[in-house]
């Protein structure tokens, strides 16, 4: 993986950490949502995670992973293909 510039990163609630820290992050499930939060952000030397009111995919984008969310886009995609039925046309 390329290396991450030691840069900071805005989390949103007026936080900020840099992105070489960070080493995990997780979505905050529809019951967990609420005032803003959307992520939680674990970063080295800190033992809780801290909530950052953006989306994993824009701060993933501000590290400077811009494509980090597309695999999970094309597996969704794939998914739904998959289970849509589309009716073959009558031979004629």
């Amino acid at each position: 993986m390329a290396e991450i510039a030691a840069r900071m990163i805005f989390l949103g609630f007026g936080k900020y950490v840099r992105a070489d820290k960070i080493y995990a992050l997780e979505p905050l499930g529809p019951g967990e949502r609420g005032h803003g939060a959307r992520t939680r952000v674990w970063v080295e030397g800190i033992p809780e995670p801290i909530v950052a009111s953006r989306t994993e995919r824009s701060i993933l984008g501000e590290m400077g992973m811009r494509d980090a969310g597309r695999v999970q886009i094309l597996d969704d995609a794939v998914k739904l293909a998959e289970g849509v039925s589309v009716p073959l046309p009558a031979e004629v």
